[in-house]
Formats: C-alpha cells, structure tokens, sequence
C-alpha cells in the first residue's frame, strides 16, 4: 500500500494548516470550519496525532500550535513535505520491515511503476555491502530504498553509488548546514564518524541491468548509547553530534528528491562533469594514507580522490597510481578528521 493510501487526509489538512502557520495559533474554530468537521473531531484527530509523536501547544481562545514533531518516520507529515517537493512517485511505508531492499526488488515484481520509495522505521534484516548486517533496529533512524528500472551496462553501474553519495551530501551540506564528508565509496561520516551507508544492487540481463535497488541508511535521530559497543566506536547519529532532534520526515523528503534528482542526471548522461568536483569538495579521505586489502594483498598508499567513474585514485610508494573500483579494497585504519 503506498504512501497516499496510508495517510489520513485530515490528519494530512491539520498538520498542513499547522505547519505553515509556523509558530503562530490557529484556532480549532477555523481548523474546524476548513474540513467541514466538528472541533470535537478536530481534539480527537489532534489526540490520535499526540499518540503518534507530535506534541501541541493548545490556548484557550487562541487555539493550537505545533510544539513537537515525531522523531521518526511519520506517513501523514513524509507526505506534506514531498508534496511541498512536488514529488509524485510511489513511496511505501513500514513501521518494521525485513529489508527495505528486498522490499523494493517484490514491489518491482509486483509491477508496480518505478521509479519506487520503501521507507521503514526499522528493519529486521537489513544489510550493507559484502553481506554485512546493518544494525536498523534504532527507529529515529532512516532506512530507504529505490527501486528503479534501468538497463545500464554493469560496467557503469559501479559508478551509480559514488555519484549520489556526492550529490546527497552536497545537497544536505547546502539545505541543513552540516558538515557532511564522503568516505570512498559509499558512507557519509561527521566528525570521523559514520552517519549513512549506501547499497546497491543489480539484476542484470546479458550486457545490461534490468533492476536497481539503491538503498540507504541514514542515523539521523537514533542514540548511539542504545547500540552495540563496537558500533557505538565507528557511528554517530545526527541528533547525537548536533546535540539537535532533527526533523526526520523533512530530511527524508529531501534525500528522496536529491537521489532522484541524481538518478535522472545519471540517465541524461550530466553527472560526470559534476562527480570529481563535488567529491573533492567533502573527501574526507584526500590526501590521508590509508591500508587495507586489494583481494586478499595488503596494499597501502595515499589517496588522491576519484577519477570520473568514482574509481578511487591510490598514490602507491613506488609513486604509480593504482585506481581501485568498488569492493576492491577494504579499508583496515580508521580515518582521521
């Protein structure tokens, strides 16, 4: 059931009113006489709303104001800001899901139109590259995926993830003011700490995809106190670093439109002349000496940032570089900031 279906439409006329009041009062008189309802109808709707997260400021005589948003994934308020967007594309809701991935590739199957959106609170099964689980059990968190048909060659496909890592946090840079790095190929760090990581996956047909699924996930309200040790070392939430609860559903709207935005100059073939000059501009790796492994050979030398494909650029000792493309090295320092 996609997103449309699963708000309330007046729920979804409330919150609007509300929200482009901004701090001003509205009265329960005038939400009332907008939707045609009784202001007893309007309490009880506000009541189902405070159970979901939201917290309002109510004055006798002046009426109600927005207090408090929820600190999660809310279907009614992710709908106003993609509409504020002028985004209209399936967007699936889950409050707990396996893998929104793996949700997006049986949406695909089930014919339903792409470019598609599965978004979840949390994710029971989630993953990340070469296998790896992806701790998705913190619902202030973000876990989405895209589903989108595509028939690039396999080849170019590699380029896909770099490229929307560079134009995502170029865009939160420029729309939240945060200080976003990029750390080769597919994380997004703050203050040397991991917020976001990237997956993609392909179904391919011969020479060319026939699916993509780009997912993402992305700490953004969660509280690192509540994960793993071993997490808690490498991984950071924005409310965490920014000591602010960040407001969730806008921030997702707007990594919606920017991966999509991305994906569409992917196809017009515009991204290339972009792509090395935004990496530069948030590599949080350039210039820094980093060892892993190429296969199963240490290798280490100095990174120089990508070339126009997202291949990293490795400065080896002998002075030769080395381009190194997706999942040929895994990194065994920690990088510094």
């Amino acid at each position: 059931m996609t997103l449309k279906a699963q708000t309330n439409s007046i729920n979804n006329s409330i919150l609007s009113t509300l929200l482009e009041a901004d701090q001003a009062f509205v009265s329960g008189n005038e939400l009332a006489q907008s939707l045609n309802i009784s202001r007893v109808s309007i309490w009880s709707h506000l009541e189902k709303l405070k159970e979901a997260g939201f917290s309002f400021e109510a004055i006798r005589n002046r009426g109600y104001r927005i207090e408090k948003l929820p600190e999660k994934i809310h279907p009614d308020l992710l709908n106003i800001y993609l509409r504020s967007l002028n985004l209209d594309l399936p967007v699936i809701f889950f409050d707990t899901i396996d893998s929104t991935n793996s949700e997006a590739e049986r949406q695909l199957s089930n014919k339903i139109l792409p470019p598609l959106v599965v978004v979840s609170n949390q994710q029971t099964q989630g993953r990340g590259r070469h296998g790896r689980s992806w701790q998705s059990n913190d619902p202030g968190n973000l876990y989405l995926s895209f589903g989108f048909k595509s028939n690039f060659s396999p080849p170019l496909i590699k380029s896909f993830t770099p490229w929307i890592a560079a134009k995502l946090c170029d865009s939160l840079n420029q729309e939240f003011n945060i200080p976003i790095q990029i750390k080769w190929p597919n994380d997004l760090i703050l203050h040397g700490k991991k917020i976001s990581g990237m997956l993609a996956e392909s179904r391919i047909d011969v020479d060319s995809t026939r699916d993509l699924i780009f997912g993402i996930g992305f700490n953004i309200n969660g509280n690192p106190q509540n994960w793993p040790q071993e997490l808690q070392a490498i991984a950071t939430s924005l409310k965490a670093q920014t000591h602010q609860t960040q407001n969730i559903n806008k921030m997702t709207a707007s990594i919606i439109h920017s991966i999509l935005s991305g994906y569409n100059q992917f196809l017009d073939n515009t991204w290339q002349t972009s792509l090395t000059n935004l990496w530069k501009k948030y590599d949080s790796l350039y210039d820094q000496y980093v060892k892993g492994f190429h296969g199963t050979e240490p290798i280490e030398g100095i990174a120089k940032g990508i070339n126009e494909f997202g291949a990293l650029k490795l400065l080896l000792n002998n002075g030769s570089v080395l381009l190194l493309d997706i999942g040929e090295i895994s990194f065994s320092n920690p990088i510094k900031n």
